[in-house]
């Protein structure tokens, strides 16, 4: 069976962004190898090399959890047009509450909204339990599945195999 589902954003955001992935600096994230990741990501986003900067900025937070380091990934995801990872980062970041002044705070805060505005969630019911759900040839596993994806607005395609 293959469905087509289109997701609409729960609300319309008009927001003005100005993406400056390098504007939050980071003392140092931790250990050297985070930091070289890091400092790597921050020289790629100022390059305007998103995709790149994206990928040390990960190396960096795996490596050495910091929350800079989340903020200038969320803001990198954000500007790719990746939301569900931006909201994702954001809600960590805000959780963490460690260095946050109040502007980075307002910023977070903003960017999450902006972004929570561009996903959904899709809520399947499927039967019998057991049939294999995939969205977008991604395999979310078998019904019932114990969360609703979270997806970026749009159209998707959902298959269910039995």
């Amino acid at each position: 069976m293959r469905a087509r589902a289109r997701l609409a954003s729960a609300a319309c955001v008009s927001l003005a962004l100005t993406v400056g992935v390098g504007a939050a600096r980071a003392e140092a994230p931790g250990a050297s190898e985070a930091s070289a990741h890091f400092q790597r990501g921050l020289s790629l986003a100022d390059g305007g090399d998103l995709d790149r900067a994206i990928a040390e900025f990960e190396i960096a937070h795996r490596t050495s959890p910091h929350p800079d380091v989340l903020f200038n990934l969320a803001q990198a995801y954000s500007a790719v047009g990746r939301s569900v990872d931006a909201a994702r980062a954001l809600e960590q970041y805000l959780a963490s509450g460690t260095g946050q002044n109040l502007k980075r705070r307002k910023q977070a805060e903003n960017l999450l909204r902006f972004n929570q505005g561009r996903i959904g969630k899709l809520v399947l019911e499927v039967r019998p339990a057991g049939a294999v759900i995939a969205v977008d040839g991604a395999e979310l596993g078998p019904a019932p599945l114990a969360a609703q994806p979270v997806l970026l607005a749009g159209t998707h395609a959902v298959t269910i195999t039995l």
